[in-house]
């Protein structure tokens, strides 16, 4: 069983990653931004399987990147939105941390796929602490990747156990838990359009009565 979970390590990040770059390349507007997006992502997807060694650790390239991103997005927070992001995105660390180390000593939770299980954890943990969706997004994501980075360390130093720290396993989580956060987000979406239309349609039938 576990073989055969292994095995498909990388489906869901390959999957949705260019589905993204499908949305982001024919559905959206012409500009230098699509452009600049759609090569990123593509830069992405290329660079996954691309790791170095430090200090004994195997880490991934994208790993550091997105790390170097969560703390791009964050220079605009104020010191006090950037301590309560530090403690949101450490307690989703610790839950993620704490959740694969049990999946080694007792994988008869595994009820269902052990990266939705690991993504849900993050993404209702994030939206529990924080309600807008795009910076819930980055806290769970922040979250993730401290977790996946301590989880290795703990491997390393107490159990000697080797793996690459941003495998395409932890991967997999991010993408579904960002895929989480689109299925919010377009489901907000559509909640708005079914209440602008239901605004309308009274002014529509009054000015046609006039």
């Amino acid at each position: 069983m576990g073989e055969e979970v292994r095995s498909l390590d990388g489906v869901f990040i390959y999957w949705f990653g260019w589905i993204l770059w499908i949305i982001i390349t024919f559905f959206q507007k012409k500009t230098t931004a699509r452009l600049v997006n759609a090569m990123l992502l593509l830069l992405l997807l290329a660079c996954l399987p691309l790791t170095f060694s430090i200090d004994g650790m195997t880490v991934s390239v994208v790993f550091v990147a997105l790390i170097a991103y969560i703390c791009w997005q964050m220079r605009s927070f104020s010191w006090r939105k950037i301590c309560f992001f530090l403690i949101v995105s450490w307690t989703i660390a610790a839950a993620y941390g704490a959740f694969q180390l049990v999946l080694i000593f007792d994988p008869v939770i595994e009820l269902l796929d052990t990266r939705w299980m690991s993504a849900g954890i993050a993404f209702l943990l994030a939206c529990l602490f924080v309600r807008h969706i795009q910076r819930s997004c980055l806290l769970a994501v922040a979250g993730l990747l401290q977790g996946e980075f301590v989880f290795h360390f703990v491997l390393q130093q107490f159990f000697h156990l080797q793996g690459v720290t941003g495998s395409l396993y932890f991967f997999d989580i991010v993408a579904v838990t960002v895929f989480f956060y689109g299925v919010l987000l377009t489901a907000k979406g559509i909640v708005q359009l079914l209440q602008e239309t239901a605004i309308r349609r009274p002014f529509s039938s009054l000015e046609k009565t006039s």
